[in-house]
C-alpha cells in the first residue's frame, strides 16, 4: 500500500512551479517510484495488489481549485493505475486508488476546529477497505477507484 503523501493550500494564483514540484514528488513520484519495482515484482509472481491514496479533489475539479497542485498530483495515481492495470491485465495484478474526503486526523481536526469530523473518513474505516482489496475477497476486483467520503 502506496499511502504516502502530502497536502497544500493553494489556487492557480497562489500555486508557483516550487510548489507544483513539491507536490508532484511528494505525491506522485514517491508513488511511482515504489510502485514500480513492486508491480515487476508481482507480474513476475503472478499476483499482487497495488493500492494508491488518491484524494477527492482529484477527482472533483470545483475541489481541487483551492488546493490546485495538490489535486493536479493526486490525480496522477489514478492514471497510473489505469496503465498499470492495462499492462497486467490477465496477470493477476490490480492497482487500486482509495480515494478519501477529509480523513478524521489530528491535523485535520486542528485546522478545521469548526467542521464536524463526525463526518469525516475514519482511518480504521481505510484500513478495513484496504485490507478487503488485499483479501481473497477482493481477489475478483479489476481496476477500481474507491470512492471512501463516509457524510462528508
Amino acid at each position: 500500500m502506496l499511502l504516502v503523501g502530502g497536502f497544500a493550500m493553494g489556487d492557480i494564483d497562489a500555486t508557483d512551479g516550487n510548489a507544483l514540484r513539491n507536490m508532484m514528488t511528494m505525491n506522485f513520484e514517491t508513488a511511482y517510484f515504489f510502485a514500480r519495482p513492486l508491480f515487476r515484482h508481482m507480474l513476475g509472481l503472478g499476483y499482487g495488489r497495488l493500492a494508491f491514496m488518491g484524494a477527492r479533489p482529484a477527482l472533483r475539479p470545483e475541489q481541487g481549485k483551492s488546493a490546485l497542485a495538490y489535486a493536479l498530483s493526486k490525480s496522477l495515481l489514478f492514471e497510473l493505475a489505469e496503465i498499470l492495470n492495462a499492462e497486467a491485465k490477465g496477470k493477476n495484478v490490480v492497482a487500486s486508488v482509495i480515494a478519501p474526503s477529509t480523513i478524521d486526523t489530528p491535523v485535520n481536526r486542528q485546522s478545521m476546529p469548526g467542521a464536524d469530523p463526525n463526518n469525516w473518513v475514519k482511518p480504521a474505516d481505510i484500513a478495513a477497505l484496504l485490507e478487503f482489496i488485499c483479501s481473497k475477497e477482493g481477489d475478483a476486483l479489476r481496476e477500481p477507484v474507491y470512492k471512501i467520503y463516509n457524510n462528508s
